[in-house]
């Protein structure tokens, strides 16, 4: 397995658990996401537009605009203050997501 195919498999696993576990905490799972986002931009698109792909027509529209919103303001930087308020956007998104999901 090459670097970008691992990348990309811990983008999917790390989402999906995000997504569809149940787990009360998600912190431990979204700190590493930012770090693979912003490493492989690649494996997150290729993660979106599948989990786009999955979806009703109505519910993509959805998606996209949480997507969107998890993206607006994201800067290329670890600095804890960013990783801080992008662990809450994404909480924020697993919640709105979760809402309309089909699972």
């Amino acid at each position: 397995m090459t670097e970008p195919e691992i990348l990309g498999q811990l983008m999917n696993t790390l989402f999906n658990s995000l997504l569809y576990s149940s787990a009360v905490n998600h912190w431990s799972i979204t700190r590493p996401i930012l770090s693979l986002m912003l490493s492989s931009e690649a494996s997150f698109t290729q993660y979106r537009d599948a989990l786009l792909g999955s979806q009703r027509e109505e519910n993509q529209e959805k998606l996209v605009k949480e997507f969107e919103t998890l993206l607006t303001g994201l800067q290329h930087s670890l600095e804890t203050a960013h990783r801080d308020r992008f662990t809450q956007k994404l909480n924020m998104f697993r919640l709105q997501v979760r809402s309309f999901l089909n699972l």
